[in-house]
């Protein structure tokens, strides 16, 4: 079952704003919608959430690895545990289903404390 939900997600991202052509700015779990991210959920929890989740850290840690080298203000990653962190990216895609769950980790990271 979880087969057709990767096909389907594939189907789902072919017009994800972050690629064209001569341009690719994201790539990977990030770029699928949340309405992608629930559907395979339901057939997947775990398998689905942790591939998504060890993006979303992944690119909270770059963001913070960026600003560190640029001289600015990292967010305290640790403020939440990781299940709040999961429920976040979860309740955000619930009300967003347009949105791509990249939206969700941004929004994510924005709601942490800086440091």
């Amino acid at each position: 079952m979880i087969r057709a939900a990767f096909v389907i997600l594939i189907v789902l991202t072919g017009g994800s704003e972050f690629a064209s052509a001569e341009h690719m700015a994201l790539q990977g779990w990030g770029t699928v919608t949340c309405a992608a991210f629930a559907y395979m959920y339901k057939e997947d929890p775990k398998l689905v959430e942790d591939h998504l989740f060890d993006w979303a850290q992944g690119m909270m840690s770059g963001l913070n690895a960026a600003n560190i080298v640029g001289g600015q203000g990292t967010r305290d990653l640790g403020s939440m545990s990781t299940d709040q962190q999961r429920g976040a990216l979860r309740t955000f895609c619930d009300r967003h289903p347009r949105s791509n769950y990249y939206d969700a980790v941004m929004d994510l990271f924005a709601s942490m404390p800086s440091r």
